[in-house]
């Protein structure tokens, strides 16, 4: 939309509201919810969308359990989409998971000791 308020001088709209600058500053910061992979309370410096998917998994709105029932994680796919969407105009993106104190963990350790 253009239009002349006096002659020789012309006023242009720009819409620059899905822009995001691409400079070396371009840092930001995201808390992701109930992702299903990735160290937990830990910043991790991300800058392309695969090393988000690798790092933190795949964003999914449900997961599957071994027994068929689903286990519902609406949360964790939005905030991956907004991180995959912020990497895709920035440059690199500080990424911290977290977990719901319902949340179930396994795993196991091993030391040297126990080989």
């Amino acid at each position: 939309m253009a239009y002349y308020v006096s002659p020789e001088v012309d006023i242009n709209e720009i819409d620059k509201s899905t822009y995001i600058a691409g400079v070396g500053t371009s840092t930001s910061v995201i808390v992701l919810r109930n992702t299903y992979k990735g160290e937990e309370l830990k910043q991790t410096l991300i800058t392309t969308e695969n090393q988000l998917i690798d790092t933190f998994g795949i964003p999914l709105d449900k997961v599957y359990q071994p027994d068929g029932t689903t286990t519902s994680i609406s949360d964790g796919y939005q905030d991956m989409f907004s991180a995959m969407g912020y990497l895709k105009y920035g440059t690199s993106l500080y990424c911290t998971r977290t977990m719901p104190l319902s949340a179930t963990f396994a795993g196991a350790k091993l030391s040297t000791g126990d080989v």
